[in-house]
């Protein structure tokens, strides 16, 4: 549970079976919770004040999904986004990551080990820009690792590779 690489001096560490084990089990007694949070509805409501929406149930879709062990949580949210292009929030993410890139004082770094997530937040959003679509997203990680012993976070610069099955729920903002 070390730094891996910093791209520049490709330094490698591995994780032990018995944190993989940990994880997993940490995981699972978190999937047996309920899929949405408690606080969904206040915070649902707290959007609609922010956000200018006519009619909840048409303009906003709520979206839990299942990422799988050894895939790629950033793409995956990104893909879910892409497939119909509008603005959108990530709300929660639970699950174990294996791999980390972080954007950290303008440096990419990558760490490798079991890391559990306690927060993963985010947006997208496409705008129009001068009759050009333009993607914007961004994403940001607080982690902790199995043993609770480190936490990291910042930034999300590139994959995030699931050690464990990881939840994520996301809002999806349709176009007026």
């Amino acid at each position: 549970m070390q730094l891996v690489s910093n791209e520049s001096d490709g330094a490698t560490c591995k994780f032990q079976p018995q944190e993989i084990a940990r994880a997993q089990t940490q995981h699972e007694e978190h999937l047996n919770d309920l899929v949405r949070h408690p606080m969904l509805p206040f915070q649902l409501a707290n959007l609609t004040s922010i956000f200018p929406i006519e009619s909840q149930e048409d303009n906003f879709e709520h979206h839990s999904m299942i990422i799988n062990v050894g895939e790629d949580v950033e793409e995956k949210i990104m893909s879910y986004f892409r497939e119909a292009p509008h603005s959108g929030i990530i709300l929660s993410a639970r699950g174990s990551l294996s791999r980390v890139t972080l954007n950290l004082n303008s440096r990419r770094i990558t760490y490798e080990g079991m890391y559990n997530i306690l927060s993963l937040k985010g947006g997208y959003q496409l705008a129009n820009a001068k009759d050009e679509l333009k993607e914007t997203h961004y994403m940001n990680i607080i982690l902790r690792t199995v043993d609770g012993t480190r936490t990291l976070g910042g930034p999300v610069a590139g994959s995030l590779i699931a050690a464990t099955n990881v939840q994520v729920t996301l809002l999806r903002f349709k176009s007026r």
